[in-house]
């Protein structure tokens, strides 16, 4: 990508989904517009097998923008959204938004760690909210990163104050943990 903005999202698990809608915003509170339409295809053009995810490559796109995600059915019913979001952490005027890290709640408290205390390396964290992990809606969490070598967060996930959120961490094929339930 030799200019704009690369955005990443799950795919989602319903059986019908056919397209993901990607809106673009000049910045929280404004309305969103339609950038692209993805087709739902693995392997496809839009399918990274690395990350294991779709992607977006938004030639227009700026650090200030927004985003958001909406999967369609075949029929073309929304069936999955995800939150709007910036792919370079918190968006801009979200002044409740915490940073959520390794060490939300204490030193590494949330760092992923092997039994014998090994950090796993290139991990996928998924962060949920309660709601939607209570009810199976595991394709849009609210956001993703992964692991530096020690098996801590590369960058903080900045989350709505005062709601339950739960945490999932894997590293396909090798590591999973149990969900973890937080506060912000």
């Amino acid at each position: 990508m030799a200019t704009g903005i690369r955005v990443y999202w799950e795919r989602d698990a319903d059986p019908d989904v056919a397209n993901y809608e990607v809106r673009r915003a000049p910045e929280l509170g404004q309305p969103l517009t339609l950038v692209a339409l993805i087709q739902h295809q693995i392997p496809g053009d839009n399918w990274s097998a690395e990350r294991n995810r779709f992607y977006f490559d938004d030639t227009q796109g700026t650090a200030r923008d927004v985003y958001q995600v909406t999967a369609v059915t075949t029929t073309g019913i929304a069936v999955g959204q995800t939150d709007v979001f910036s792919p370079f952490g918190p968006t801009a005027g979200s002044n409740s938004k915490i940073a959520v890290d390794h060490n939300y709640g204490g030193t590494d408290a949330l760092r992923f760690v092997t039994e014998s205390g090994a950090g796993i390396p290139d991990a996928d964290i998924r962060v949920y909210t309660k709601p939607d992990y209570d009810a199976g809606r595991f394709a849009a969490p609210v956001y993703v990163v992964q692991t530096d070598d020690q098996g801590r967060w590369r960058r903080p996930a900045f989350l709505d104050a005062g709601m339950d959120y739960v945490i999932l961490m894997e590293k396909r094929s090798a590591y999973v943990s149990l969900p973890t339930q937080i506060t912000v």
